[in-house]
């Protein structure tokens, strides 16, 4: 037991107890983070505010039979690390196969996928920023080198961007799409957001904020602001919600579904006078 959750009176095992926390990621994501909010006492609320479907592999799958003329390959997401290295078991391509090239991740979840991928990342930023990714890469030397960006149809620019100031070439190819959630999808939310059902509502990328924001304008969120609080999983989605007109109440340090929900429990076991 911490000492914040001796103080209170808590354990781990209650400190979200009578909480009920809006998971916005897609269901297949969802899983470990709505695990860990029961195990703590609280109800978790699966409602993706995006849908992962399936993309035209053509450009993809020409990037597979060409690796050899790439020096390295960025991922972003554990989205694209699955899709693509899926693709690439279908394709017959196996993890030797990357052993000439340097293979880079932004984000711990992302280098963890890739481990379950039998690949290891060289540098891992700590978080996902120009500033950042322009540090990991001036390291690395990638002026006149060539990149493969696998990438979904929504992904931020600050990546390629970023290696191509310094001067690399970079081969962008979706592998994944994210497209909105139903329109009755989002009357059900709104629904439950103005019924006061959500303590917490979470967001894991921009793409959840853009879609929930259709369904709950920043004026209706005003209405009832005192009970629900917006939990973001790290900067991008924090700049994100912010921009969309949503004031963020909780932020891990680490960009982690696991470190999320500490950060929403340390919230409640700890709260501001």
């Amino acid at each position: 037991m911490s000492v914040a959750a001796a103080m209170n009176g808590q354990s781990v095992e209650t400190s979200l107890r009578g909480k009920t926390i809006l998971v916005t990621r897609p269901i297949e994501q969802s899983r470990e983070m709505a695990a860990e909010i029961e195990r703590r006492g609280g109800k978790a609320v699966v409602i993706p505010m995006m849908q992962i479907s399936e993309i035209d592999w053509t450009q993809c799958d020409e990037a597979i039979a060409s690796l050899k003329r790439y020096d390295g390959v960025l991922f972003t997401s554990g989205n694209a690390v699955e899709k693509f290295f899926l693709r690439c078991d279908l394709k017959k391509v196996f993890s030797p196969a990357f052993d000439a090239i340097k293979v880079f991740a932004v984000g711990e979840k992302t280098e963890s996928m890739l481990k379950d991928y039998g690949i290891r990342a060289p540098r891992v930023p700590k978080e996902f920023s120009s500033a950042s990714l322009s540090k990991m890469f001036l390291q690395e030397e990638v002026k006149g080198r060539r990149f493969l960006f696998p990438k979904g149809n929504l992904s931020r620019e600050e990546a390629p961007h970023a290696l191509r100031s310094l001067g690399a070439t970079v081969d962008e190819v979706d592998v994944y799409k994210t497209t909105p959630p139903s329109g009755e999808t989002l009357r059900e939310v709104a629904e439950r957001f103005l019924r006061k059902e959500f303590d917490v509502i979470t967001f894991a990328s921009p793409s959840a904020v853009k879609s929930l924001r259709e369904a709950v304008m920043p004026e209706m969120f005003e209405l009832i602001r005192h009970h629900t609080k917006v939990a973001v999983i790290g900067p991008t989605t924090r700049a994100a919600a912010e921009e969309a007109g949503y004031k963020v109440d909780i932020e891990p340090a680490q960009a982690t579904s696991h470190d999320l929900v500490e950060a929403i429990a340390s919230h409640y076991l700890n709260p501001e006078p």
